[in-house]
């Protein structure tokens, strides 16, 4: 996973930029008179920066979480305190990629869920002002109604969080799988006689 997210198409800031300055000259042709603060409709910047922190995130994580884990699989006949130290690191790191994992899905269903509810979008992200909820009611901004817009500024980023999350689901479910197995079932042969 850490490898493969480089070759996804990561938001894209400078089209988030262009599709805000075309939002706001829209609103200005539809309303001439209309007054607004610059960083009050900068949206879908916003949002493709914090799309793209939460890539960097994702990478962050796999990075220590393979770390981790090889240093596991080839010392951990080691138990000193290295190794209970590495021990409760990956535990901590577990729990991390849990919250990232959290986070890529209230990505993922915030978007493709309120599609084309820019009101309910902005009122998800916690972006709701009454600037914008004014420019709103002139025009609705393309990125919110337009799927070849949206894949514009964010490249292939959704299709990557639901990637992570359905890899991790994957994961956990063939850990309780075997973890069931080994309670129910023998396996092997016992040398007991």
């Amino acid at each position: 996973m850490f490898v493969t997210i480089f070759f996804v198409d990561w938001p894209n800031i400078e089209a988030a930029e262009k599709i805000d300055e075309q939002y706001k000259k829209q609103i200005l042709e539809l309303k001439p008179d209309w007054k607004y603060k610059d960083d009050d409709l900068n949206i879908i910047k916003t949002q493709c920066e914090r799309m793209r922190t939460h890539m960097l995130y994702l990478i962050v994580v796999h990075f220590l979480c393979f770390l981790v884990t090889m240093y596991r699989e080839i010392l951990d006949a080691k138990t000193g305190t290295i190794g209970s130290i590495m021990r409760a690191v990956e535990v901590s790191l577990m729990m991390i990629y849990i919250a990232a994992i959290i986070q890529s899905l209230d990505n993922w269903t915030t978007w493709n869920s309120l599609y084309d509810n820019f009101q309910e979008i902005a009122s998800a992200l916690d972006i709701m002002n009454p600037m914008l909820e004014s420019a709103f009611k002139i025009h609705k901004p393309d990125a919110f109604t337009d799927k070849n817009v949206f894949r514009e500024w964010t490249g292939r980023c959704m299709h990557w969080f639901i990637t992570e999350t359905l890899v991790f689901t994957s994961y956990q479910s063939t850990m309780v799988i075997l973890l069931i197995k080994s309670r129910f079932f023998n396996v092997g042969v016992e040398n007991a006689h």
